[in-house]
Formats: C-alpha cells, structure tokens, sequence
C-alpha cells in the first residue's frame, strides 16, 4: 500500500519568509500583509510588536470562522478611489468552505497617513445564515508585545449621532492608541464607522502582553441569504512618529470625507427638557426656572397613540402646533423629540407591528423611506425650530423582519 502523505502545512502555521506577503514600511514600523488569507504583524524598529493578527465572523449560533481557518486566498490589487480618497487595495479572496467565502482587504492611501482594513462574507451556501458579528482585526493572546515599559494605552470613547462622533465617557471605545515614548513611536487602531453597526475598538492586558479586536456587532443579527455579502466598516489603523495627538487629529481626518448633515446655524445653543412622560406644563416650568436654556424641547412621548403625530391629551394639545406657538410666545426656541420610525400606518411591503401593537416603518425600504420623510415633512411643518430624533424604540423581533441592524435603523 502507499503511504498515505502528511497534509501541506497552512499558511498560518508557516513563518513569513514561506508565505505570500506584502511588505510596508512607515518608519520605525513595518508591516506584513499576508496574501494568502489577510493575517498580518506588525514590528516596530525591527522588533516583532504583533503577529498573526486575525479577522474573523461570528454566526447567531455562536460558531466563529476566521479567514486563516478557510485555507489559502488569492491575492489581488487595485486601484482605487474610495470616500477617503486614492489608494491601493490589496484584496485576498478566501475561497468558500462550509457555504462561507471571505474578502479580506487593506488599503494604502496616497494622500493620508493612515491605512484600512475591511473584511467581506459571502454566503455561498443555499440556506440563510445569520451574522451576530463580524472582526476584521483580532489580536490573539499574547500577540502584542514588546511594548517599552513606559508605553500607555489610551481609548477613544464616543457615540454616534447619524454618522457624526461626539465624545462620551460611558460610550464603548471606538480606537485605540498606544504611545511608546521610548520607541519614539504611536500606534493607533479603531473603527470608521457608516451606520451598519455597532462597533467597538478594544484591547486587555494578558501575562504581560496585550489582547484585543476591532468588533461590529449587528444587533439582532443579520440573515445572509444565499449569494448575499456583509462588509464589515472600515478598520483604521495609523502608525505615527512620537505624538499622539496627531494620531487623533488623523482619526478625525479619515471622517471628514464621510457624510454628515448639514450644521444648522440656527440650532440652540442650549435646552432644557424634561423626563419621557412628563407633561407639556412640567416642561413650561422647567424653562421658566432655568434662565440659562435658549429653547424648550418636547420630550419624544408627546404622542398620544404611538405613531398618530397627534398629542397625549389631556397631559398634552392634540395639536401639537399650539406647543410650538406658546413656547415661543413664552420665550426662546422650541424644539420637538421624534421617532420617525413609529407610524401609524403604511403598507405591508415597508411596515410591520411588534406585538404591543404598534407600527413600525422600515426605513431599508426605498418606498418606506419616502413615506417616512412624507410624514416628517408635515411635523417639521409645525413650527418647531428644532427637531431631535431620538434613539428609536423600535422591537428587535420587527429589526429582525426587516433584517436590518438597531445600528442601521
């Protein structure tokens, strides 16, 4: 009989000098890239700092698949200019395994000092399958190392409004930077994000190394039906000479070219409000003994029946007009909280009820995205001078029919 030969070994289990790669170096860093599934490490004045940094995706089930576990991609690279600008995208396709495919990339900008990875699933099965999640950077336990032992961590905390950061202390990290003063060096990883998920930039001391990943988390998860994809958002990276307020200063760079609404020059510079189910006299009073407020804002439980764009009388008018009105005849601004995802009615094809009763319009739907704004434009007709929309109250059991994320919602 033959003797049977041992399997080639896989590319993660192969030192670099044996693999396919890519080599990049923004002094005193270098960076390898795989081209056979998008691991990559980082060294840092000729000194290994991470190794085998990984991407991966995380089904509903809890089942993980990361791109070294599918076996060995095919390299290409391209071209590109993106919403950050002209670069070069060098692209591993990891070929399907278990109905899962996976497009691994990094960007090189020409014109910014920072660099991006995306990572791409494909289902390429004949069921749906469901993503709770998907990482495209995981530094494995004791892969970053080498740090000076005057190195610091710092993290990036804020949350989004529409696609705008504003600093927070309670939020979850969304980057972050590590400063090597005796390297003379900077480090910086997070998330761009775009409204597709909830993302998170975290990293943990381990055994005197450090462990950690950039996560976009879908919340419910999102179904995958056959021949569809799911793109991860962009994963920043920016390596930097000693200060690390550059390194923030890049970070803010890398949004500028990502769509924001415009800046109202006519928004308060102040107001006060009061707690949701508080009544349209509570908030009068609250103006009144609150001298330093420009305007009043109605809180977003103002509606009687959910979706009815009509007052909660008696504790408020059913014509909401009326609130605009005195509030400014009283003095300042008034502003109006709304849910422009709660309605009252609305098709089948773009709406859907969770099990309390109320309407939902799914905003993933051209022709439910229209009726939202038709409706939206009869409030703004109000006479309100300013509109918040608040986080929606809508059920995860109605995102879920949508398929769509709370973060995309």
């Amino acid at each position: 009989s033959k003797k049977k030969e041992a399997p080639p070994p896989e590319p993660k289990d192969l030192a670099w000098n044996l693999r396919d790669h890519y080599t990049f170096t923004v002094p005193p860093f270098e960076l390898i890239y795989g081209g056979d599934n998008g691991q990559w490490a980082l060294s840092l004045n000729g000194t290994p700092l991470m190794d085998k940094v990984n991407a991966s995706v995380t089904f509903a089930d809890g089942r993980e698949i990361s791109c070294a576990d599918l076996g060995v991609g095919v390299t290409n690279r391209i071209k590109l200019t993106a919403e950050l600008g002209e670069g070069v995208e060098y692209i591993v396709t990891i070929p399907a395994k278990d109905g899962i495919s996976m497009r691994h990339s990094y960007t090189v900008f020409t014109k910014h000092p920072f660099s991006v990875f995306r990572l791409e699933v494909k289902n390429e099965g004949t069921a749906p399958v469901e993503i709770a999640k998907i990482s495209p950077v995981i530094v494995p336990p004791g892969s970053l190392k080498g740090l000076g032992p005057n190195s610091t961590v710092n993290l990036r905390r804020f949350i989004m409004h529409g696609p705008c950061a504003v600093y927070s202390p309670e939020a979850v990290p969304y980057a972050v930077i590590i400063n090597d003063p005796d390297a003379k060096a900077t480090l910086a990883m997070g998330s761009l994000t775009n409204g597709r998920a909830d993302a998170t930039a975290d990293l943990q001391p381990f055994s005197g190394a450090w462990q950690g990943s950039i996560v976009n988390a879908f919340d419910p998860a999102v179904r995958l039906e056959p021949g569809q994809t799911l793109q991860s958002e962009p994963a920043f990276l920016c390596l930097s000479m000693p200060v690390p307020s550059d390194v923030d200063l890049y970070y803010a760079q890398a949004h500028i070219n990502f769509p924001k609404p415009a800046n109202p020059k006519t928004a308060p510079r102040a107001w006060v409000t009061v707690k949701d189910g508080e009544s349209f006299a509570s908030l009068q009073a609250a103006h009144d003994d609150w001298t330093g407020a420009d305007a009043a804002l109605v809180p977003v439980t103002w509606e009687g029946r959910p979706g009815s764009l009509e007052g909660a009388s008696p504790e408020w008018p059913r014509d909401m007009k009326s609130v605009a009105s005195q509030l400014h005849q009283e003095k300042g601004g008034a502003g109006l909280t709304v849910d422009p995802l709660c309605v009252s009615d609305g098709k089948e094809a773009f709406t859907a009820k969770s099990e309390d009763g109320r309407a939902w319009l799914n905003p993933a739907n051209e022709e439910g995205m229209a009726f939202g704004v038709d409706r939206m434009k009869q409030v703004a007709g109000w006479g309100f001078d300013f509109y918040v929309v608040a986080p929606s109250r809508i059920p995860n059991e109605v995102l879920k029919h949508f398929n769509i994320s709370r973060a995309k919602a």
